[in-house]
């Protein structure tokens, strides 16, 4: 497998780019490639959580990028429950290799610079913040979620961390909440 340097430089200068434009602070350490979190680590000189592991699978077949932090492993179980995946496996070097030009080593954090949509573990080592909840990888109000679960009599509770339908509702048969007095006269009568 031979690297393309002008597919490298151009991830690259979008990875600059990206930081530039977020005015976000960094530092350019130019190395080989590694092939392990331990070997990152020595020469980053910094402990191995620091990392991230930037992996390239594919997703019922569509390539992505999931990214963990350095000590971590990808728990392929939780990532299908998750994102309601149904086939989920590791890219070969080759496939790597063909999805972003680059070497398996060499692959950033930073999916959108190869045009691969990115899966960052937001379970173990990101939260988000009170009143809000993991969603699709990224973090929604608590109410949002409800709205697209139950409909929008429904509001999140953030000391149980649950969906409930609003006061006077109730789920109805379709999973939504619907008016209790509603539901009751379709199903008892009017005068129920």
């Amino acid at each position: 497998m031979t690297k393309k340097p002008s597919e490298e430089t151009e991830v690259f200068r979008k990875i600059i780019t990206v930081l530039e434009e977020n005015h976000i602070d960094y530092k350019v350490l130019e190395h080989e490639p590694v092939y392990t979190s331990e070997q990152a680590a020595r020469i980053r000189d910094t402990d191995v959580s620091m990392g991230a592991k930037a992996i390239v699978c594919f997703a019922d077949k569509k390539p992505v990028l999931i990214v963990v932090p350095g000590d971590r492993k990808i728990d392929f179980k939780k990532f299908k429950l998750a994102f309601k995946i149904k086939d989920l496996r590791m890219a070969t070097s080759e496939e790597v290799f063909e999805q972003t030009g680059l070497e398996v080593g060499s692959i950033p954090p930073v999916g959108k610079c190869m045009s691969l949509n990115s899966y960052y573990d937001g379970i173990s080592s990101c939260k988000c913040n009170y009143g809000y909840v993991v969603s699709g990888g990224s973090c929604i109000s608590g109410n949002s979620a409800c709205y697209s679960q139950l409909g929008y009599s429904s509001s999140y509770d953030s000391l149980s961390n649950k969906c409930k339908c609003n006061y006077g509702y109730i789920i109805g048969e379709s999973g939504q909440c619907v008016s209790a007095s509603s539901y009751c006269s379709s199903k008892l009568g009017l005068m129920s």
